[in-house]
């Protein structure tokens, strides 16, 4: 814990870091979450990785977003808890070479970015591919999240 809260030494980093809490957290716990913006990861390439062992979030959070962002490859760790990158960082490196191995990266393209942006925020989402993103044809996409479950080592070699 002391190491986590040696990022909080400095004033701005402790105004920071509270400002951020007030803003997602009330009486009643967390107050924000953003599955209303997922519709914005609809062709960025995502990998979601979690610790089976994760204790601070329930698998039903990472279950929901698997079913609200369908391409996004989901990788469970075993051995991992809610910071796979400390707990099972081996495993999840396994799981990042090979998204990225796999993986088309999206181009970035302003003029996309800023008509998804407006729309999201009017709410009147348009039918948006990678082309109008990157301002060229839609890369393939790496795969559904229900084809990359736990075990399911066919596709990419990543469980």
């Amino acid at each position: 814990m002391a190491v986590a809260l040696r990022g909080l030494a400095g004033h701005q980093q402790r105004r920071a870091f509270v400002r951020t809490a007030h803003a997602v957290i009330d009486w009643r716990g967390q107050s924000v979450i953003a599955s209303r913006q997922l519709g914005l990861l609809r062709d960025v390439p995502v990998l979601v990785a979690w610790g089976v062992k994760d204790t601070t979030i329930p698998p039903q959070h990472h279950q929901g977003f698997a079913e609200r962002v369908p391409h996004a490859v989901m990788v469970e760790i075993p051995d991992a808890g809610h910071f796979p990158h400390e707990t099972a960082p081996e495993e999840l490196l396994v799981a990042v070479e090979a998204f990225l191995a796999s993986t088309t990266p999206l181009e970035y393209s302003a003029a996309g970015w800023t008509d998804l942006l407006t729309a999201h925020q009017s709410q009147q989402l348009p039918p948006v591919n990678a082309a109008t993103l990157a301002g060229k044809p839609a890369p393939a996409l790496v795969g559904k999240a229900s084809d990359r479950r736990q075990g399911d080592r066919s596709a990419d070699g990543v469980a």
